[in-house]
């Protein structure tokens, strides 16, 4: 762990800050705009890495990565002696004991350590400091496609009471909201302007509900070059509206980190 919170930028945009750490990152992120900016370019950037396709190591990798580290020669543990300083225990390091060649192990007794939990299934701390930090484009604007805008939906949020307008946590200069109305199991989306995905990439949004993602849609742009504001459904229990770059046609769940989160509060 580090003071520094402006070391854990790159840790953030990757997810691999634990969660006590993220939470820390999302409130010093409130007050350091460097910060704010640094981070969107890392989560653009991992979105990007994140979509490209794995490739396989040589053959026979780790049998000589392991066969090296036999041969390496190795410094014997430290000692204190009296004056309180830690010193080495020999002036030379042990000869290899172990040949070139050595068995590749059968991993019988390896300890497996588990992937990190996607990002829509980690605390809402996380999905804040990842939040709308997307790169603004020329001023085009997007609307929902493969998804009906029902103009009810739309009219009911503007009219109703109980409607309030939630933001990015962080990020909030890139813009967009989400107006949601409790009394109409509904939401509008105002997103802000970014720049066009990766060739053979999507933009695609979500609604959260805890750890579970539901799409709600491929993002594209309008013919007029306008944002339309988007109706759509959300239910009790809907955690955030996010957007992740995704291959084209989108896909069945979030594959890339978030470039876009709003939380809902209401």
């Amino acid at each position: 762990m580090t003071t520094d919170q402006h070391l854990n930028t790159g840790a953030m945009a990757l997810g691999a800050l634990p969660d006590d750490e993220a939470a820390e990152y999302a409130d010093h992120l409130r007050t350091c705009p460097t910060c704010v900016d640094e981070l969107a370019s890392f989560l653009q950037t991992a979105a990007i890495l994140g979509s490209s396709v794995a490739q396989a190591p040589p053959a026979g990798l780790r049998r000589s990565v392991m066969a090296a580290v036999a041969q390496t020669p190795q410094l014997p543990p430290l000692t204190e002696d009296s004056a309180g300083r830690h010193r080495h225990t020999a002036e030379s390091a042990p000869a290899p004991t172990t040949a070139v060649g050595i068995p590749e192990p059968d991993g019988g007794s390896a300890t497996v350590i588990p992937l990190r939990r996607p990002w829509y299934r980690r605390p809402q701390a996380l999905l804040a400091a990842a939040a709308a930090v997307l790169v603004v484009g020329g001023g085009t604007t997007l609307a929902l496609s493969g998804r009906s805008q029902p103009p009810s939906a739309i009219a009911c949020v503007a009219a109703a009471a109980d409607k309030t307008v939630e933001k990015p946590t962080v990020g909030a200069s890139a813009g967009g909201t989400v107006t949601i109305a409790g009394s109409c199991n509904a939401a509008v989306v105002q997103m802000p302007p970014m720049a066009d995905p990766p060739s053979g990439k999507v933009y695609q949004m979500w609604v959260i509900k805890g750890a579970t993602p539901t799409s709600a849609g491929i993002v594209t742009k309008q013919a007029d070059g306008t944002y339309g504001k988007v109706g759509m459904p959300v239910h009790v229990g809907d955690t955030a509206v996010a957007v992740t770059v995704e291959p084209d046609g989108g896909s069945a769940k979030p594959t890339t980190s978030p470039l876009w989160v709003v939380p809902l509060t209401a």
